[in-house]
């Protein structure tokens, strides 16, 4: 039972992320104004990193108590979600704000730190794909 739940916590976390970032990213910027479409994300962001942190809270519990290997992903994976919400998410903000103002150097930041949340945001994708695979091949 302790497996497919945590089959099923980690399917949701990766659905999730799959169609936020394949799907509602993508449609909210080319759907609305690009003010908007920043305000909005700005709102949705934290609930998006909420919701992971919490499944994912759940999904690394569950594998302690079944002492699985793949506990291990899913500390990196919750962390990943932690560093992202926590520390880049906000500077973000404020580097994507000052380079409203032609701040070069802010725009510069702003691009670095995308980047890297995109780069932790696909690495949380595979890692879910190989929990995935690895509670499925060797229950």
């Amino acid at each position: 039972m302790l497996l497919l739940a945590t089959i099923i916590i980690n399917s949701i976390i990766l659905g999730t992320m799959i169609f936020f970032s394949f799907v509602m990213a993508p449609l909210i910027f080319t759907k609305l104004e690009v003010e908007i479409a920043g305000k909005f994300i700005r709102v949705v962001f934290p609930w998006y990193y909420l919701f992971l942190g919490i499944l994912s809270l759940f999904s690394l519990i569950a594998m302690a108590f079944a002492n699985r290997m793949d506990t291990i992903f899913m500390i990196l994976f919750f962390l990943g979600v932690v560093v992202s919400r926590q520390i880049i998410m906000p500077k973000i903000n404020i580097y994507r704000d000052q380079s409203a103002n032609n701040d070069r150097k802010a725009e510069s930041m702003f691009n670095l730190l995308h980047r890297s949340s995109v780069g932790i945001n696909f690495a949380q994708i595979v890692i879910c794909l190989i929990v995935i695979s690895r509670l499925v091949l060797y229950p």
